[in-house]
């Protein structure tokens, strides 16, 4: 499982010397599921050791990504960047910019999109013709489970003030 610390707002240029790149199919058999949990950490120990068990009795354990703050999630996922994740898995591009040009936007907004998004290992590249990256995302799937807790020390001996 992944801890994701990321601002996955960040406007920065992203550098293509650091992008992930995609692994040959010999390389790695991917899941066909990657699950993005917020589970706080001891919830996220548990579930390293709940998949640990499913890979010892020979059962397929998806990829996992844990935001233990829920808001960095959301800041993740914004609509454009889901939208960009269903055309990549729908119809993989050839291309950053012909992903731009399906999604009607910039080439900038999109690389910086993209590679947001491969910074956290939810997409990669493949190699194109020329100096190319084809975006691509393994996965048949993305579950995303949001789990939020009361605090039960603050919540403790207080009542409820009615307005």
């Amino acid at each position: 499982m992944t801890n994701a610390n990321t601002d996955a707002d960040s406007n920065d240029e992203h550098n293509h010397k650091h992008c992930v790149p995609h692994p040959t199919d010999e390389d790695v058999e991917y899941p066909t599921e990657l699950r993005i949990t917020t589970y706080s950490n001891e919830r996220a120990q548990k579930a390293i050791l709940d998949r640990v068990d499913q890979w010892e009795a020979g059962e397929e354990v998806s990829h996992t990504i844990n935001f233990q703050d829920p808001s960095e999630l959301h800041k993740l996922f914004t609509e454009r960047r889901l939208d960009l994740l269903r055309k990549v898995m729908t119809d993989p591009p050839d291309s950053i910019r012909a992903l731009a040009d399906r999604l009607d936007r910039g080439v900038s907004e999109v690389h910086n999109d993209v590679y947001v998004l491969n910074d956290l290992g939810i997409l990669y590249f493949e190699d194109g013709p020329g100096r190319r990256k084809r975006p691509r995302v393994p996965y048949e799937r993305i579950h995303v489970e949001i789990e939020l807790e009361s605090d039960s020390e603050s919540d403790a001996g207080t009542d409820p003030v009615s307005a």
